[in-house]
């Protein structure tokens, strides 16, 4: 290929398809050093350099996505194979036919994240976040704005209540916290999901801005 296209997958790594780790704790690209991690995501570091070895993530996920789109004309999207093969399909051919940058951010759960069921259960998973809203499946194609389409498609739906909360328990780096401080578990886990229903209204406002 004449031109490398690169894809973030939360969790997995691939030197062949010049990938860079990205597991929703650490996210290391270029010069963007700072954490990407989820409201009430429990990680344990090793203790020599955290205390009691167990840190509590509070802070927001960076949204690389729409910080590539405020440049205009880099091709951006998010997708999650196991969720909808086909965007992801159509997604890697657009992305590497665009006539410029592109990044392509995917969801892919690792073994960090403690799903029940282990890894084999992976591709589930995918699905399971893209339908309850925990992960945001939508394109910025720039290319789009020359043939009088919106370039922004969003193309999961809004948070369910009830999948988002099953989600949350079905990994260890959110269930253990339910052991470790359950009051605070309770709380965080409604933070979390709030964060995730801002999220969504603010992809369907950016669908009605880039019209």
């Amino acid at each position: 290929m004449d031109r490398i296209c690169r894809i973030l997958y939360t969790g997995s790594f691939s030197e062949e398809m010049k990938c860079t780790k990205n597991s929703s704790v650490i996210l290391n690209l270029i010069a963007v050093l700072k954490k990407r991690i989820h409201v009430c995501l429990v990680k344990k570091f090793h203790a020599k350099y955290f205390g009691n070895g167990f840190h509590l993530a509070r802070n927001f996920r960076i949204l690389l996505a729409e910080i590539c789109m405020t440049y205009g004309y880099i091709y951006v999207a998010q997708i999650a194979l196991g969720a909808n093969m086909a965007q992801a399909v159509k997604v890697i051919a657009e992305a590497e036919a665009y006539p410029g940058p592109s990044l392509i951010i995917g969801y892919a759960p690792c073994e960090l994240h403690g799903v029940k069921g282990g890894m084999t259960n992976c591709q589930n998973e995918m699905k399971k976040a893209v339908e309850a809203g925990y992960w945001n499946l939508f394109t910025f194609n720039p290319a789009n704005k020359a043939q009088g389409k919106n370039p922004f498609t969003l193309t999961s739906k809004a948070v369910d209540n009830e999948k988002y909360q099953a989600l949350l328990a079905n990994e260890t780096r959110y269930s253990r916290l339910t052991r470790a401080f359950p009051d605070r578990a309770k709380e965080l886990f409604a933070r979390n999901q709030e964060v995730a229903n801002d999220r969504y209204e603010h992809l369907t406002r950016l669908v009605e801005l880039y019209k």
